[in-house]
């Protein structure tokens, strides 16, 4: 069974990279998605992204690390949050 501690963290001086979570929707990912220009470059199109678009993109990534082990991480700036 999957645990989502099970995704490594990786620390750099400035940043950490760790396995997504549930408080990212609201944290910040939703609103990040949903501007056209921000979405040009991540998803290579100008389509911007619905809350709802943004919560299954985050369940994909989720769900890519507990079925093959591996996928994005989200990046958290340390200074910041």
């Amino acid at each position: 069974m999957f645990d989502p501690r099970d995704v490594p963290r990786i620390e750099t001086e400035r940043l950490v990279l760790r396995g997504w979570r549930e408080e990212d929707l609201d944290g910040g990912f939703a609103a990040m998605m949903a501007d056209a220009e921000v979405a040009r470059f991540l998803t290579g199109d100008q389509h911007a992204k619905s809350r709802a678009e943004a919560w299954r993109d985050l369940a994909l990534f989720v769900g890519h690390w507990a079925l093959r082990g591996y996928g994005l991480f989200a990046v958290e700036e340390k200074t910041s949050g």
